[in-house]
């Protein structure tokens, strides 16, 4: 089957604007993609290549291709990440960062193993899978500390000297700080690191400016907080004032010194059991009367 009838069956959409296209990312879109934030490799990396900030329409294409198995932006996407590693970086395999059991069970394919592959035709560079994970929780949605730790690899086979790991996202980088670990603890002597995408880093703005996009004026005391450090109570809406109930007192106890006297006219009588019980009598009236009756069996009204 000619390539223009499989796109005339399942057409490709751009993952930004949802415009028909076949790359699956149309130029308007790709233009608006964040470059990748400078930042040091991870521990155990030589190196660490990314093409794009992990946001806006290379985020919803990743997403894609992993949730969805949508292959058309894959040969896009390589292709920035090929240009972001140097040309004529020597190496002597590729491999990738694989997904769960449990993923790979139900998706039917690696993401990882995808992307891999499609690079490694570009610069004719064998690709293999040099690592086996050891466990089942996926890195999306944990927490920093969760991803901090990162999940456990362990390298298969002969591990050439040289290794180049092809990952979709990195956050943290501990994924690829365990993996290539595992590759030198198998006698392997340089690992670099390349992934399509890199979290942005998250830059906290003044709190002047988070007041000025609600629409409030910062006070002096929202900027006093904000210089002793304390950002919280600087980026609190100063709305009005709440005035909450005092706890009610437990019962049993007398009514505390400077309590309203009862309303001319209202008496004291005599009345059945009511739901409430003394709950329904107001506490300057739940007293012992002279009689011997029980507190329960009087109400106030007027």
């Amino acid at each position: 089957m000619s390539m223009g009838w499989v796109e005339w069956l399942f057409p490709a959409w751009c993952a930004g604007c949802g415009r028909r296209d076949p790359a699956g990312l149309c130029a308007g879109c790709l233009a608006m993609a964040s470059p990748a934030p400078q930042t040091p490799p991870p521990f155990g990396l030589d190196a660490w290549y990314a093409a794009f900030g992990y946001d806006g329409p290379v985020r919803e294409a990743v997403a894609r291709i992993k949730y969805r198995n949508a292959r058309a932006p894959i040969n896009l996407l390589v292709t920035h990440l090929d240009r972001a590693i140097p040309a004529g970086l020597p190496l002597d395999c590729v491999t990738w960062v694989p997904a769960s059991l449990a993923r790979r069970a139900r998706r039917g394919f690696d993401h990882g193993e995808l992307l891999a592959r499609a690079w490694s035709r570009r610069r004719g560079v064998s690709a293999r899978a040099l690592l086996s994970r050891h466990d089942r929780v996926p890195q999306t949605g944990r927490g920093r500390a969760d991803r901090l730790a990162g999940p456990r690899f362990a390298a298969l086979g002969r591990i050439p000297r040289t290794v180049l790991i092809i990952d979709d996202v990195a956050t943290t980088g501990a994924t690829l700080r365990n993996a290539a670990t595992a590759l030198r603890s198998k006698g392997c002597e340089r690992v670099i690191g390349a992934t399509v995408a890199r979290t942005l880093l998250k830059s906290p703005s003044p709190p002047s400016e988070k007041a000025e996009e609600r629409g409030v004026a910062p006070t002096p005391r929202s900027q006093g907080a904000a210089r002793t450090g304390n950002l919280r109570a600087a980026h609190r809406h100063p709305g009005p004032k709440r005035y909450l109930r005092a706890p009610a007192r437990r019962r049993g106890r007398e009514p505390r010194l400077g309590a309203p006297p009862a309303r001319a006219g209202s008496v004291i009588r005599p009345a059945g059991k009511s739901p409430g019980g003394r709950a329904d009598l107001p506490r300057f009236a739940r007293r012992t009367p002279a009689d011997g009756r029980s507190p329960g069996s009087y109400t106030a009204s007027s």
